[in-house]
């Protein structure tokens, strides 16, 4: 997508002959070059990020059904990611206030050892304890911050809502 062309005189710089004055003279037109390919490419990156195809019309065709998200981000790299997520902002994908209100918290009867997988510790027996509709228990506070970031039992996957 980059529209400018690299240019090489004949001189020094790239072409691996020696420097002519003529070619020294010419350092801030390869700098202002330089600096013009660095912000398409920074332009081309961000939107690449935001998922804008270059020249698309933003309309018809192509839609078979299946996730634009899924497509916009294949293949990028964790650094990529962190960028989108740091341009887009944080999405909320946790249980609502609702659901999690709704978690019955109640005297745990299960065998004793058996732990809580969010935080790895026991469950005592008779202590409280928060079970989900899938009838998976936890620790309260575990649990509830577990149901903030995300819907589904961290056991099984059933989601709350």
């Amino acid at each position: 997508m980059l529209m400018a062309t690299a240019r090489h005189g004949g001189g020094g710089g790239w072409g691996g002959g020696p420097a002519s004055p003529a070619a020294d003279g010419d350092c801030d037109g390869d700098e202002a070059f330089a600096r013009a390919l660095q912000r398409e490419e920074e332009q081309a990156r961000l939107m690449a990020l935001a998922g804008v195809v270059p020249g698309g019309d933003g309309g018809e065709g192509g839609d078979d059904g299946a996730d634009p998200d899924a497509d916009a981000t294949a293949g990028m790299s964790y650094e990529q990611l962190t960028a989108l997520g740091d341009a887009v902002g944080a999405v909320g994908r946790g249980a609502s206030d609702a659901a999690r209100a709704g978690v019955s918290v109640a005297a745990y009867g299960g065998r004793e050892g058996d732990p809580c997988i969010v935080c790895q510790h026991d469950l005592l027996p008779g202590a409280p304890a928060a079970t989900l509709p899938c009838g998976h228990a936890y620790h309260g506070p575990c649990i509830d911050g577990w149901l903030a970031r995300s819907k589904a039992c961290p056991l099984c996957g059933v989601e709350v809502e």
